[in-house]
């Protein structure tokens, strides 16, 4: 007979057993995602489901809601997060799935519910587009269907700086840009950048990376004579060296192209270190167009899925 329960530590192990099984495309270890997932100020063993049967965990929502506010987001009291849920394959389309929605839906009524985009710390920026029956299942249940999100890789293996870019940098630098490692002399000049242009999640990262002195290895600026006028960063998000981003360049500079040439200096930088994948979990449109030109690849798209307040 099938129950479901909440969350206990001793459920773990078998947890990211059915990630593995679902989501093998995407394989993260069992420590990070204790770290990343388990490890975050607002968990709570209340909006984590576990469907269990004999004793076997055969699924799992892992549902949370934000207790502590989010930079400049704040609580978000109008929405809760479905940050993953799967049910193992030899007992999908049995309900299971429905009991799991069900349970966590009673639980935080009146509220927005978005399907895996939680920041910061999110395995997946919405369901994935190879996942019919997931997107079917939730549409079903009063789930609708938004944007498209793009999660984009690189094997850098064979990289080498191309040589349009080699010429845009010499020119830009004989108009007095440079591209530079991060160096501490530029941490105030970096972070008001960032706040004049970006989120406050965004100057968090490079706040953190220079307490744990890693800015030095993985963050890249782009200078005009002494201002800090854009930068390129990794392993950032959850310190994974492959992971890329944020990367920007301040509203003013936009239309000087310093994208381009940011973005090969982290390519190269990362080979010079002996990395040789870059990837990022989500970006929109436009930004696909941009970094299929730096000859990244789509790896999945994924669907924006929200159902709207319950009490509605």
């Amino acid at each position: 007979m099938m129950i479901i329960r909440n969350f206990k530590n001793k459920d773990i192990e078998s947890i990211h057993a059915i990630y593995q099984e679902q989501f093998h495309d995407f394989p993260i270890s069992k420590s990070s995602f204790i770290q990343q997932h388990i490890n975050d100020i607002n968990f709570d063993e209340n909006l984590f489901y576990i469907a269990e049967e004999e004793g076997r965990i055969i699924g799992f929502l892992f549902g949370i809601i934000r207790k502590i506010p989010y930079q400049n987001r704040g609580l978000e009291e109008d929405k809760a997060w479905i940050k993953l849920m799967a049910v193992t394959t030899e007992f999908q389309n049995k309900g299971i799935g429905s009991e799991l929605l069900r349970f966590f839906e009673e639980n935080v009524q009146g509220r927005n519910i978005i399907l895996a985009f939680y920041s910061p710390n999110y395995f997946f920026s919405g369901v994935q587009e190879n996942h019919k029956n997931a997107i079917e299942f939730f549409k079903h249940h009063g789930y609708e269907c938004g944007e498209e999100s793009y999660w984009m890789e690189r094997d850098l293996s064979n990289y080498e700086f191309p040589d349009e870019v080699k010429i845009k940098k010499i020119q830009l630098e004989k108009e007095g840009f440079s591209f530079i490692g991060y160096s501490e002399k530029y941490c105030y000049l970096l972070l008001k950048m960032i706040k004049e242009n970006f989120s406050l999640s965004w100057a968090n990262y490079v706040v953190d990376a220079i307490k744990q002195n890693r800015a030095e290895e993985s963050i890249i600026l782009c200078l005009h004579k002494d201002e800090v006028v854009g930068y390129v960063s990794r392993a950032s998000i959850d310190y994974d060296e492959s992971r890329f981003g944020p990367f920007g360049v301040a509203e003013t500079y936009r239309d000087h192209k310093l994208g381009e040439v940011l973005i090969h200096c982290m390519f190269e930088s990362m080979v010079n270190k002996e990395i040789y994948r870059v990837f990022f979990k989500s970006t929109e449109e436009n930004g696909k167009r941009f970094y299929l030109r730096q000859k990244m690849e789509v790896k999945m798209i994924f669907y924006h899925m929200v159902k709207e307040n319950l009490l509605d």
